[in-house]
């Protein structure tokens, strides 16, 4: 082989806790009724999720006109993490029993 490092394209595992931040989330979505356009927009861009991610990051200074940038970096940090992802999307559907 090449002697590529296997590691250097291993999508990176958050060491934070983001369970506040997804139970925050996941209620905000589903106060405002809007369960199943989320998980249908946070299942189609799953693949994209780390590209997402760093978007958010290039676009902070327009998103801290309306949130902080420590809860910028949070979700972007959570973006980051395709286990934290899964657990929103359960977390959105076991709050909404709808889906």
């Amino acid at each position: 082989m090449l002697g590529f490092n296997k590691n250097a394209f291993a999508a990176p595992v958050s060491k934070n806790d983001h369970t506040v931040l997804i139970n925050k989330i996941a209620e905000s979505i589903v106060r405002r009724r809007m369960a199943v356009p989320a998980v249908l927009l946070i299942e189609s861009c799953k693949p994209i999720n780390r590209i997402a991610s760093q978007f958010m990051i290039v676009i902070s200074p327009l998103l801290a006109l309306f949130v902080s940038y420590e809860q910028i970096d949070s979700f972007c940090d959570m973006l980051q993490d395709k286990n934290c992802v899964e657990k929103l999307l359960r977390e959105i559907k076991h709050k909404n029993n709808d889906i």
